[in-house]
């Protein structure tokens, strides 16, 4: 998968785009002239299907070398047989290599992934020798720095390229899009340094980020502070406002109560002392920047002081009470952030008394989007896909248990409250089916269901589709409440 004019995805599992072995994280080769590098190698459960789309991806280059992120099997499980079958040296951090060299598979907690399931009983770690330590590695007219990057395990590295079009982190499992982190519940784990980390990364200027996880982004990585980084202002948005202008000249007044003092642009109220400036900008009191994100909605909003500032000291001098500003400005008139909506205005005016009966009379059932059109057409059929797990126990598989056991209960409830109206409701409860999105079983004992069914094999989705496909026809009009299970004959094993 070519993900920009340097990087090729060839590796990517259940968590990402499932064009490898499931249990594979990403795996990228970087290209640069006629030379190449592989960063990741998968969890080496398929590697001759991994060495095939690396030559294919390499169109003749010269790979000058395998870097790796961290000891984890899904980033390192396929280094052994990569290095061999390329011919290629391994590099990776001082303490990656001494895990590699003799397979220490309870260093990277392999034999507590495996009792959890998170990997097959037969998931193994091969030894690597000859893994190198550098700091930079050269690759055509491209220079990959090693980032260390310790806390989501003691050995993490990313690597931090210089390519053509702009700076590229290989952030491995340290940070993936959208600013996610992945804390994992291990003996390296350390928060402290995981947060260290990603002050670092967030210095380093990032505009793409490749991830062992999940999409690549082409933005900006999430600043640590747990906000996004303020993005950067582009053609069309609205004006700067007169704060924006001043801080961008020195000694220039902005507001009434704040100025700017000398090249430093640092400033501060009438008669207080200075703030400390910045992108912070603080006056006599806390203020909010001028764009920020809304707790309410979630947007980039543009706002006021929070609680006073230059506000507060403006209202004072012109002899006004000092609290009539406290309030923020975004909910003041149209700069309120968001509005209630109709429904929620009209339950603040309803009386106590009347509540229950609004309450009852507003079900969640009659909102549904697919009843309330049914009722109005005179009927219809409304078929939920629950689960067989609804129907038994599986350890590690509670919340998803409990939750396709409520939408059983939901459908009975549903059918009582419809059935005036002719709709029918019920429920299919598919067991293991053969989609991509059933390539990792959940928990060890949901991988020995999928091995014994009665009827030896997976289902298939064409199979759901022909037990539903029945229950909207004419002939199932007798069926409603109930749970059709197809699930193989899995509740008899």
């Amino acid at each position: 998968m070519q993900l920009t004019a340097d990087c090729t995805l060839v590796a990517s599992g259940y968590l990402g785009f499932g064009i490898s072995d499931p249990w594979d994280g990403h795996a990228y080769l970087l290209a640069s002239g006629s030379e190449a590098v592989l960063i990741d190698t998968g969890a080496g459960r398929a590697p001759e299907q991994l060495l095939a789309r690396v030559r294919t991806a390499l169109e003749g280059r010269t790979l000058v070398g395998i870097l790796v992120t961290h000891g984890h099997v899904d980033h390192s499980g396929g280094t052994a047989d990569l290095a061999g079958g390329l011919g290629a040296p391994v590099f990776a951090s001082a303490l990656t290599a001494q895990r590699l060299a003799v397979a220490d598979e309870e260093a990277i907690g392999l034999p507590e992934a495996r009792r959890k399931g998170v990997y097959p009983a037969d998931q193994v770690l091969r030894a690597v020798a000859g893994v190198e330590v550098a700091e930079r590695i050269a690759v055509g007219s491209v220079v990959v720095h090693a980032v260390p990057t310790p806390g989501h395990s003691a050995d993490h590295t990313a690597y931090l390229a210089e390519l053509p079009s702009a700076r590229a982190l290989f952030s491995g499992d340290l940070v993936f899009a959208q600013g996610r982190t992945a804390v994992l519940d291990t003996p390296d784990t350390d928060e402290v340094a995981y947060l260290r980390s990603l002050r670092a990364v967030d210095e380093l200027g990032v505009a793409q980020l490749f991830p062992d996880t999940g999409p690549s982004r082409s933005v900006r990585v999430t600043s640590t502070s747990g906000q996004p980084s303020r993005p950067t202002r582009r053609a069309g948005d609205r004006r700067d406002s007169s704060h924006d202008r001043a801080r961008r000249a020195p000694g220039a007044r902005h507001g009434r109560g704040d100025r700017h003092r000398g090249g430093d642009q640092r400033c501060a109220p009438r008669g207080g002392s200075p703030c400390r400036g910045g992108a912070a900008h603080q006056g006599r009191a806390r203020r909010r920047p001028h764009r920020f994100r809304s707790r309410r909605s979630g947007r980039w909003c543009r706002g006021g002081p929070l609680g006073g500032g230059d506000r507060r000291a403006r209202g004072r001098s012109r002899g006004r009470h000092p609290r009539r500003s406290r309030r923020p400005r975004q909910q003041r008139g149209r700069h309120r952030a968001a509005r209630p909506s109709r429904a929620a205005r009209r339950r603040r005016r309803l009386p106590r008394r009347h509540a229950g009966r609004e309450s009852r009379r507003r079900d969640p059932v009659q909102r549904a989007a697919a009843a309330r059109h049914m009722i109005a057409a005179g009927g219809g059929v409304i078929v939920s896909t629950a689960s067989v797990l609804a129907h038994t126990a599986a350890p590690a598989a509670a919340v998803y248990s409990a939750t396709k056991a409520g939408l059983l209960g939901f459908t009975r409830s549903a059918a009582l409250e419809l059935a005036p109206h002719g709709i029918r409701v019920l429920t299919v409860s598919p067991g293991d089916i053969d989609t991509p999105s059933s390539v990792a079983p959940p928990s060890p004992p949901d991988q020995r269901a999928v091995r014994t069914p009665a009827a030896g094999r997976r289902g298939h989705p064409e199979e759901i589709g022909a037990v539903v496909r029945f229950l909207l026809s004419a002939d199932a009009g007798y069926l409603t409440g109930t749970d059709i299970l197809v699930d193989g004959g899995f509740l008899l094993s």
